[in-house]
């Protein structure tokens, strides 16, 4: 597999499963404490789902670098089964728009090698797999 980078995205949002705000954004922050904090004015309802707009000038990594990567960690993290308790995870599913490709793409939880990662999928059925990065299949 070669390493891959998302840089340039719009239209990016985390979709969650629920409609609960509360339970998103406890959940949300006990996993990402160290990647990023919500707060419930945040989360807004598109096409009647739960939705995190991402703002990629929000997210930063630890050089202090924008990091598409980082969104992708807060997802792994959040729908993680196996993280401290299953009772506190979220279903949930990224989706948006790459502009450089000018395609979209959904990244979704899923297992590979029996380890929990997130994998991506774009309209032209290109398939890329986030474990600790993000890497092309």
């Amino acid at each position: 597999m070669e390493e891959y980078m998302i840089k340039d995205i719009s239209n990016t949002r985390i979709e969650f499963n629920t409609l609960n705000k509360d339970k998103v954004v406890e959940v949300f922050n006990y996993h990402c404490k160290s990647l990023y904090q919500i707060n419930i004015n945040e989360l807004t309802i598109i096409d009647d789902k739960l939705c995190l707009p991402i703002d990629l000038s929000k997210w930063f990594d630890i050089d202090n670098e924008l990091d598409f990567d980082i969104v992708l960690e807060a997802l792994k993290r959040i729908t993680d089964p196996k993280m401290a308790n299953a009772a506190i995870t979220l279903k949930a599913k990224l989706v948006g728009y790459d502009n450089d490709l000018n395609q979209n793409f959904v990244f979704a939880d899923n297992y590979y090698k029996g380890k929990h990662v997130v994998v991506g999928k774009y309209d032209d059925g290109t398939k890329l797999i986030f474990i600790d990065k993000l890497y092309k299949k």
